[in-house]
């Protein structure tokens, strides 16, 4: 990884500038526009590659290590799945005396009852 380039420091700088001071082998794939149909294409290209979304980043905002903060946002697919609350558990820690853990489930469309799915928790 790259910290600096030329003796500048890449995590001083903002975004538009460290783009263009990386070399040009160690630039992620990206765009710069305000077109609904361009953006839209690079995202289907990069759900196509594989990729779950892509990383929306302020031109000017600074890196900020180990947090997104206000200046990325993540741009991803939305699933939506109605589920029921199968279960709960109690809380440990902060949460002692409140019902946290939640396990989530769906109808199972062969028997009409429901299948666990996964688990939430907060």
């Amino acid at each position: 990884m790259f910290l600096y380039v030329d003796g500048t420091s890449l995590l001083d700088q903002p975004y538009s500038s460290r783009t263009k001071l990386l070399p040009e082998t160690h630039r992620p794939p990206h765009l710069v526009t305000a077109d609904l149909q361009e953006a839209r294409s690079f995202f289907d290209a990069a759900l196509a590659a594989g990729q779950e979304g892509l990383m929306a980043k302020a031109l000017g905002g600074a890196y900020e290590a180990g947090r997104r903060g206000g200046n990325w946002i993540k741009v991803k697919q939305a699933h939506t799945l109605d589920l029921v609350v199968l279960a709960a558990e109690w809380g440990h820690g902060r949460r002692h005396g409140k019902l946290s853990n939640l396990h989530l489930g769906g109808r199972d469309p062969e028997n009409g009852g429901f299948v666990m799915l996964g688990k939430t928790f907060k």
